[in-house]
């Protein structure tokens, strides 16, 4: 039993470290304060929410298999090892698809919802519950330490928060050459503003100019 306890800690790692304050998360913007969001902007809050939970498990399994895939096992344990991660993988597509269900009934109720109004508790609850029946990795993680020894242990947990400091790495990239991107469109789309603004003003002065050439001399001229 001691054996077994000592293994899991070897494997479980800790959360990955939580970004600077006010640097926002690695798969959305910075937080606003509450009492400035919109009703519209609390909505596309909600649905990054939404989409971050969702998709930081399926991140970290990704980086875990690849971290199993790159050990040196014998036949007999990657046999183990390979049903193990088989065996999730069915379970989590079985969840996405008895899951897939209740949330396209939950985002039909919301169609519904008048606009202008903030995301409902229920549509939020709702996601929570679908969200909570999701296969856990750490289940996965549980079984792997019935199957591999304390070194592959080791390595596993070594090359899994080296492939995770990679993924958030490349994250916070594409994050940030995103918000790059959108800040250069919005600079070029006030300067073709700036820029239609201006030719209105300079047609009016040039129509101003050519109907005073158009008037006949004055007397005396």
């Amino acid at each position: 039993m001691l054996e077994s306890i000592l293994l899991m800690s070897v494997l479980m790692l800790d959360p990955p470290a939580q970004p600077p304050a006010g640097g926002g998360d690695i798969l959305r913007g910075p937080e606003v304060p509450a009492d400035s969001l919109k009703p519209e902007k609390d909505r596309k809050k909600a649905d990054a929410a939404a989409s971050d939970k969702a998709s930081r498990p399926v991140l970290e399994q990704r980086v875990l298999f690849a971290a199993l895939d790159g050990l040196k096992l014998d036949d007999a344990k990657r046999a183990q090892v390979k049903k193990i991660q088989a065996d999730f993988e069915a379970s989590v597509a079985e969840w996405m698809k008895t899951s897939e269900v209740k949330r396209q009934e939950l985002f039909e109720k919301r169609k519904k919802t008048p606009t202008g109004e903030p995301v409902s508790d229920d549509f939020k609850k709702g996601m929570e519950e679908i969200e909570a029946k999701r296969p856990k990795l750490a289940s996965v993680k549980e079984q792997l330490t019935k199957v591999l020894d304390r070194s592959e242990l080791e390595q596993l947990r070594t090359a899994y928060g080296e492939g995770l400091k990679r993924a958030q790495a490349e994250l916070t990239k594409r994050t940030e050459a995103e918000r790059a991107k959108q800040a250069e469109e919005r600079k070029k789309k006030a300067g073709e503003k700036a820029g239609e603004k201006d030719g209105k003003q300079d047609g009016k002065q040039d129509g101003g100019s050519r109907d005073g050439d158009m008037k006949p001399n004055a007397p005396g001229a």
